[in-house]
């Protein structure tokens, strides 16, 4: 499933605690974010004229013009990645967008989630950053991949590496074997530019649920 520009895909609507056994799961499908966010290095972290867009990481450099910045929180990423700078007519790399799932009970995760940026479209324009995903569930299990890479771009700088945050309760079972990339776009070696850097990957717990007695 593609999500539209700038759009949040959220699965609060779910509510699986009628059934013990209820749980959402993903199964080898594709929910794909990438190249969604902003054009031509707009965005909080959008590159100046060849330099990478960043997020999670900051964006590559292109001599001594530094790359776009890093911003938003590294344990609640609700923002789309940025845009990479353009190089006279031609646009830099769109930044990746926001996946955003939150399930009541349990999340199987065995496909792909990806919101990347997108590459430079020409020999000295940069790529974008990569975008946002986070994910809050009580149980979280699966063997699947989540990726916020940066855009590549073969001269100007590349983009840096966007956010992934997973909040539960627990994994089941644990460790969870889920894949994170996070990567920096790669700098071709042309120019003047530079790669950007990763990103950000935070694991929280939630409180458990029930009662607590407190006795003194």
């Amino acid at each position: 499933k593609s999500i539209d520009d700038n759009s949040q895909y959220c699965l609060s609507c779910f509510n699986a605690t009628t059934y013990e056994d209820s749980c959402l799961n993903f199964l080898f499908f594709l929910i794909v974010a990438n190249r969604l966010a902003t054009k031509k290095g707009l965005g909080p972290g959008g590159g100046n004229s060849h330099c990478g867009g960043g997020y999670g990481g900051q964006g590559g450099s292109y001599g001594a013009a530094s790359g776009g910045a890093t911003y938003g929180s590294e344990e609640v990423p609700l923002q789309p990645g940025s845009a990479g700078g353009n190089w006279n007519t031609n646009a830099g790399g769109n930044g990746g967008g926001l996946i955003w799932l939150e399930v009541k009970h349990r999340l199987n995760l065995n496909g792909t989630l990806r919101a990347n940026g997108s590459a430079a479209t020409s020999t000295a324009n940069a790529g974008g950053s990569g975008g946002g995903i986070y994910i809050k569930t009580r149980l979280f299990s699966g063997n699947g991949a989540l990726s916020v890479k940066g855009g590549n771009a073969p001269g100007g700088g590349s983009g840096g590496g966007g956010r992934i945050a997973i909040w539960r309760v627990r994994d089941d079972p644990a460790p969870s074997e889920v894949t994170l990339d996070v990567a920096n776009g790669i700098w071709g070696g042309n120019e003047k530019g530079a790669n950007g850097e990763p990103g950000s990957v935070f694991w929280g717990y939630l409180p458990q649920e029930g009662t607590v007695l407190v006795i003194r």
